[in-house]
C-alpha cells in the first residue's frame, strides 16, 4: 500500500476514534437540556444546531490529524508518499 493512502486510512481512522467521546458529550448536553429545560428544548436543540455541533466536533477531532499531516509533509519529499510500506500508525 502507497504511503499516501495509508495517510488518508489513518487519518480518517483516528478522526473516528477522537470523535467519540465528544460525540457522547453532544448527545449528553442534548439530553440535559430536554430534561432540566423542557419547554425550551425544541427551541435550543434544532437541526441546524446540531448540525453546527457535529460540524464542531469534526473540527476538534481533525485539528491534531492535519497537524501530523503537515509535519510530515514538511519533513519528507513528496516522493516518498509514492512509495509502498507496510501501512501502521
Amino acid at each position: 500500500m502507497t504511503v499516501g493512502v495509508c495517510c488518508v486510512f489513518i487519518f480518517i481512522g483516528s478522526n473516528v476514534y477522537k470523535n467519540t467521546p465528544l460525540n457522547l458529550a453532544g448527545m449528553a448536553i442534548e439530553r440535559f437540556v430536554a430534561v432540566c429545560y423542557p419547554l425550551h428544548h425544541a427551541r435550543i436543540c434544532t437541526v441546524p444546531n446540531t448540525k453546527i455541533l457535529i460540524g464542531i466536533i469534526w473540527l476538534v477531532g481533525a485539528v491534531p490529524g492535519v497537524v501530523d499531516l503537515l509535519v510530515l509533509l514538511a519533513l519528507r519529499p513528496l516522493s516518498f508518499f509514492t512509495t509502498g510500506r507496510t501501512c501502521f500508525h
